[in-house]
């Protein structure tokens, strides 16, 4: 697997809490970046952007504002991650879909200190900064990854667009979809994914890489 390989570094980036990431994937040797951004740990280095954390206790009540506005919604679910809160409604009726947005977003509007963006059946609130996916793969480039690394950045969300933006020197990889992407390449869904990485994996080693990587920055 690319892990164990010395030539390659395997970063996983998702909107989940940091924690519950890592727990879900269990892999040694990896960077875990967690709520969009927000959280990086890779094995003794641990970043927490400190805007986002002095915001956790307005954050806790806005939580509350939101379950408050939204307590009478089935299927509803409202995701405390410490950092940032997703509200889940794919298990909401379709005709209240529209509501939930408007109900969310309006209350956001007025902390000001939120700011709020439509996924995949999720609205994601996060801290109005300027900090976000393409900003954590920048820190990880700049602070772990060993000079002339080229990051393979691949994503199927549209917070990820903010990464392939990031990263033009990189290679970057939309998965479906349909419509504009900042992304250079597509491909078609998770099944294809896996091709590509076991094809990178049956790559030849990077010299290069693997001497930039003994050599430090």
């Amino acid at each position: 697997a690319l892990v164990a390989r010395a030539d390659f570094g395997v970063s996983i980036v998702s909107g989940r809490a940091l924690a519950d990431l890592r727990e879900r994937i269990a892999l040694p040797d990896v960077i875990y970046v967690g709520n969009h951004g927000l959280e990086i740990e890779a094995n003794a280095t641990c970043f927490r952007e400190p805007r986002a954390e002095s915001l956790r206790r307005e954050l806790r009540s806005l939580v509350l504002q939101l379950k408050l506005a939204l307590s009478e919604t089935d299927g509803l679910e409202i995701e405390d991650k410490g950092l940032t809160v997703s509200v889940h409604f794919r298990r909401v009726n379709e005709h209240l879909h529209d509501w939930v947005r408007s109900i969310t977003f309006s209350t956001v509007a007025r902390s000001r200190s939120f700011s709020c963006r439509e996924g995949k059946m999720v609205l994601e609130v996060k801290p109005q900064i300027e900090w976000h996916k393409g900003y954590a793969v920048c820190w990880i480039m700049r602070e772990i990854a060993p000079y002339g690394a080229l990051p393979v950045y691949i994503g199927d969300d549209v917070t990820d667009e903010d990464a392939f933006g990031s990263i033009p020197e990189g290679i970057t990889i939309r998965v479906g979809g349909s419509g504009d992407s900042r992304a250079q390449y597509l491909l078609p869904d998770v099944q294809a994914v896996g091709q590509f990485l076991q094809w990178l994996d049956l790559s030849k080693p990077h010299a290069s890489f693997a001497n930039s990587q003994r050599a430090g920055r």
